[in-house]
């Protein structure tokens, strides 16, 4: 723990193996924003479990030393609190993603014994092609979740991830993931109001979008940076679109749900808008951004006139953020209604 070059390459390893696991499409997966918040610390996993709403939890280590690999991991049944299976694997760098496959797939089998034929339920990824780029990527992401990120006009993070996806690319241009993430990072740039150019900034959005689209049509990322775009612009009707594929190609990415319901509430259809946002909701219940999920939460509730459920959507999203002003407005709105 602590080491920086260990630390974004154990989170790099875990986020795959979530989103490897999300690709069967069989079984609920709790998205890495609520995992990550318990990661590294010592805790009762009885109380996760009961915290993520999720039954059964992976726990595992992972270490990095020159081009060696030890990576172990453990399923747990947290509700009968016992072990279900454990393995140790000491490889080289470049077995790396055979032994993510081995984890994902011993995982699904027992969690979900339903899961045969798996090349026919499965959504297959595509390797990375050069170790280097992907290190790079790792090292992005590790950037982008970074936690002082947040702040309008600045934001250190976003700038070094930015520079680690774009030198992943330049080491290989056929990295997907790392288009859709810079087309993600750009819709943060716009919201942060970072970007000196709006207008730039969302035919960058698109354009990473698209090219990560191109190298991977199933990346919910992907598509995800695009239904952004388009919600941005105000189409509404393709934003919609390409959010609800982003689900389809990830039923467990909490995020993809709340860009679904961000769309639906936009265009009046509070209650799909609703049933989006309670999904996001239970796919990440621990998420850093739950402040929004709330604040969404309270429109999807106000356009059906549920106002007291409105108002309690209001006040939890207070409760985690006291000082944002317009929200005091949107409590002082609602309370007009009762």
């Amino acid at each position: 723990g602590g080491d920086p070059e260990q630390e974004y390459f154990a989170d790099g390893i875990s986020e795959d193996i979530i989103t490897n696991l999300s690709l069967w499409r069989t079984f609920p997966v709790i998205s890495r924003n609520s995992s990550f918040t318990f990661r590294g610390k010592s805790h009762n996993l009885k109380q996760v479990a009961i915290e993520l709403g999720a039954r059964y939890i992976v726990e595992g280590s992972v270490r990095k030393g020159g081009n060696r690999v030890r990576i172990t991991a453990q399923l747990i049944d947290a509700e009968e609190d016992h072990h279900l299976w454990s393995e140790k694997w000491d490889r080289t760098l470049e077995d790396i993603f055979d032994v993510q496959d081995e984890v994902s797939e011993a995982i699904a089998r027992r969690v979900s014994p339903s899961v045969t034929g798996h090349e026919q339920v499965r959504l297959i990824r595509k390797r990375p092609k050069n170790l280097s780029a992907w290190e790079e990527y790792l090292q992005g992401l590790n950037c982008y979740y970074n936690e002082s990120k947040h702040t309008d006009y600045e934001d250190p993070g976003l700038t070094q991830a930015r520079q680690h996806w774009e030198k992943a690319i330049e080491l290989d241009p056929t990295l997907s993931d790392a288009y859709a993430n810079l087309s993600i990072l750009g819709s943060s740039e716009l919201v942060q109001r970072i970007t000196k150019d709006p207008e730039k900034t969302l035919d960058a959005i698109l354009a990473d979008g698209r090219r990560a689209e191109t190298l991977n049509p199933e990346n919910p990322l992907a598509l995800l940076g695009i239904a952004k775009c388009y919600f941005f612009r105000g189409d509404h009707s393709t934003a919609l679109d390409y959010a609800q594929r982003a689900v389809q190609f990830n039923p467990s990415f909490a995020l993809s749900f709340y860009q679904q319901g961000l769309v639906q509430v936009h265009i009046g259809e509070y209650q799909h808008g609703e049933s989006s946002i309670l999904k996001a909701f239970e796919l990440s219940p621990a998420d850093p951004e739950l402040m929004y999920f709330h604040g969404l939460l309270y429109f999807a509730c106000l356009g059906q006139e549920k106002y007291e459920e409105a108002l309690v959507a209001i006040d939890k999203a207070l409760l985690r953020h006291p000082d944002v002003g317009h929200h005091l407005g949107f409590r002082a709105a609602v309370l007009g209604h009762l």
